[in-house]
């Protein structure tokens, strides 16, 4: 936590100059339209808040300080009909006694709209990932599929008897231009043996 790293060099310094830099943290806080940030004195006193006005909240239903990890303990609160998850960690002195916390409130509702935009976002990108694969599928398989229908169609042609059939090549594809040549050189040759058998 920035605040808890900033404002630990306070333990040994008076109250007023803790209340101080406490202050000129939260007044400079830069995500203050995403969090609220609180500095807590070691009596429980709020000294100094991000949004400039001091507000407490209720702990109903928060971990006692004893059940904290490493100093730090979380909860959901309920200000205003706005529920708020907040974090506290506290700042402890070279003898290991909290001088001070600093609280960090964000609104679940904010939070919970950020993931939903997220989340469509996600969404309509996959969706426009899945169109383009299907478009350009469906371009790939037009593109070989037409030229074999017309193949199969002049090759019953041919087979039919009637040898002077030839397949036009419209096709940029190598394999289908070489099938192409292999089957009207076959229809020129059964022509001409056609023609030898006739005579």
């Amino acid at each position: 936590n920035m605040a808890v790293t900033q404002l630990q060099g306070y333990s040994d310094k008076s109250a007023a100059e803790f209340e101080n830099a406490a202050q000129s943290f939260a007044n400079n806080f830069s995500d203050r339209q995403k969090a609220e940030v609180q500095i807590i004195s070691h009596d429980g006193r709020i000294i100094a808040s991000s949004l400039g006005v001091i507000q407490d909240y209720s702990y109903k239903g928060c971990p006692h300080k004893e059940n904290a990890v490493n100093g730090t303990y979380e909860c959901e609160v309920t200000h205003d009909t706005e529920k708020l998850f907040m974090m506290t960690a506290d700042m402890l002195d070279s003898d290991g006694d909290i001088f001070g916390s600093v609280r960090m409130a964000v609104s679940q509702e904010r939070t919970l709209r950020q993931i939903f935009y997220n989340a469509v976002f996600v969404i309509a990108i996959g969706f426009v990932v899945i169109s383009l694969i299907f478009v350009t599928g469906l371009y790939f398989l037009r593109s070989i599929l037409t030229p074999v229908k017309e193949i199969t169609n002049i090759t019953k042609t041919i087979a039919s008897g009637k040898f002077d059939t030839r397949i036009v090549d419209k096709e940029n594809n190598q394999e289908i231009s070489e099938l192409c040549e292999s089957i009207n050189f076959m229809a020129s040759e059964l022509s001409h043996a056609d023609s030898v058998k006739n005579e």
